[in-house]
């Protein structure tokens, strides 16, 4: 066994890469303790708070809102579909054929199930707990009620597990995340849920976090200084528009010997320069005395701003619009608004948004194959080889993509065949093509309905008329 010089004060390191093939010597690096990961260094987004915050980006957001309303409307609207591993064996064609069965047979249906999992994008991890059922046909027990009654055991729903109901994560000796441990806000039990039972998406899994990263990470900075601007801007509105308030009293009521009486009649000018701006606690009460000769012991007035502002903050606000739609991928979505950007900027822009979307489905896709799908299969005792793929986002030019075929068959680089016509009809959403038998059969119906054949009198008849 070969091992290299030790240093003073270490052991000897072991250089043979098959020495102990099965044993994890190094870490990950995850920072984790006592199961709470602590790889984000921002306090404002760090646990339970940070969950808050990117709840409250998300829902009071309108460019963050409306970026996630597109994605989750884009990949709803996404077909998968169950392809066996090799169409020529039996087992495969059976093992695809069941579990799109089992997929269509869920409580919930796959376009709100994958609405839920779209989750894990908003705060870098989602987790759902497979829940089987017996399939029993038509019953009123949700554990076995089903369209079919062969007895297999299918899929009941993978039932979300909230993210803010997350307490920590359970870690192994080698340091990766092996359930869940949720505290759950209606006062039960803390609830463990081993994350074998469950599928588990992240848009990351640098360090073994299973927290991944939020797509809104990056777009927390524009948020927050565009959200503090913004309010300052609404107050600084309302103080143009209705003034500040300002009440003059006489010395006295602001002394700090005043009378109860005086006190109760200061705080009552408060309460009035408070309630003209609707509550904000902005105004001023200024010392004012007069004497007996006609001039006034109380004042009240409403001071006007004098001038603009000096920022234009509009414009530092859709700066920030931009950076956060920039760190998100979907910044095509504010070209039109400022009256600039050309149409071939904005088709690569959107290009680039399609590729994020497609890694986003490979990612629900690889779950289901690395971990959902094997576990319906063995827990039916099926052998069958299947995988879960998914539709492209984008299509193709119909028009370009014609003009390449037409180009390369006459080339004779591409040989026209069943696959090719399957994919131009798959691209311009036109029905899938019927099968040679099929075919056949509509073409000869379709003749004799036609009278191209010759009727049987003319044939007969054809030869008496030679004789005569």
């Amino acid at each position: 066994m070969a091992r290299s010089p030790a240093t003073p004060g270490s052991a000897a390191v072991d250089t043979n890469p098959l020495s102990q093939p099965f044993v994890e010597m190094g870490a990950t690096g995850l920072r984790q303790y006592g199961g709470y990961v602590r790889t984000e260094w921002l306090r404002d987004l760090q646990g339970w708070r940070g969950i808050r915050v990117l709840k409250e980006m998300r829902d009071n957001d309108p460019i963050i809102g409306g970026i996630f309303l597109a994605i989750e409307l884009v990949l709803r609207n996404i077909s998968f579909r169950i392809e066996p591993a090799d169409k020529n064996a039996p087992a495969d064609v059976e093992a695809a054929a069941f579990v799109n069965s089992c997929i269509a047979d869920m409580e919930q249906s796959w376009p709100d199930l994958v609405g839920e999992i779209l989750t894990f994008l908003h705060y870098g991890w989602s987790v759902h707990e497979t829940v089987f059922k017996t399939r029993k046909g038509r019953t009123r027990e949700p554990k076995s009620n089903s369209k079919y009654d062969d007895g297999l055991i299918g899929w009941r729903k993978f039932a979300a597990r909230s993210q803010d109901t997350l307490l920590r994560w359970e870690f192994d000796e080698s340091g990766d995340a092996v359930a869940m441990v949720q505290l759950i806000p209606t006062g039960s039990p803390l609830l463990t849920v081993p994350l074998a039972r469950c599928l588990h998406f992240r848009t990351t899994s640098a360090r073994g976090s299973p927290e991944g990263r939020s797509l809104l990470r990056s777009a927390y900075t524009s948020w927050y200084y565009g959200k503090q601007i913004q309010q300052i801007e609404a107050v600084g509105i309302e103080r143009d528009l209705a003034g500040l308030p300002v009440a003059w009293v006489p010395p006295k009521y602001l002394s700090s010997t005043a009378s109860a009486e005086d006190a109760a009649t200061l705080n009552m000018f408060k309460k009035m320069v408070r309630d003209t701006v609707r509550n904000e606690q902005e105004g001023f009460v200024l010392p004012l005395a007069y004497d007996a000769n006609g001039n006034k012991m109380f004042d009240f007035a409403l001071i006007n701003s004098a001038g603009k502002r000096n920022f234009d903050t509009s414009a530092i606000v859709n700066r920030y619009d931009q950076r956060k739609a920039m760190s998100m991928v979907a910044d095509f979505i504010m070209m039109g608004h400022e009256k600039v950007g050309s149409f071939a900027l904005s088709d690569n822009k959107t290009d680039l948004f399609e590729v994020a979307i497609n890694a986003w489905l490979d990612v629900i896709a690889s779950e289901f194959n690395r971990k959902a799908i094997p576990d319906l299969l063995e827990i039916n005792g099926m052998e069958g080889s299947v995988q879960m793929q998914h539709a492209d986002v984008s299509k193709s030019d119909l028009e370009q993509l014609g003009a390449f075929i037409e180009k390369t068959t006459r080339a004779g680089a591409i040989t026209p065949d069943d696959g090719l016509e399957a994919h131009l009809r798959d691209e311009a959403g036109l029905p899938p093509q019927e099968e040679a038998g099929q075919r056949a059969l509509n073409e000869g119906a379709d003749a004799s309905e036609s009278g191209d054949e010759e009727p049987e009198t003319d044939r007969e008849e054809e030869p008496e008329r030679e004789a005569a």
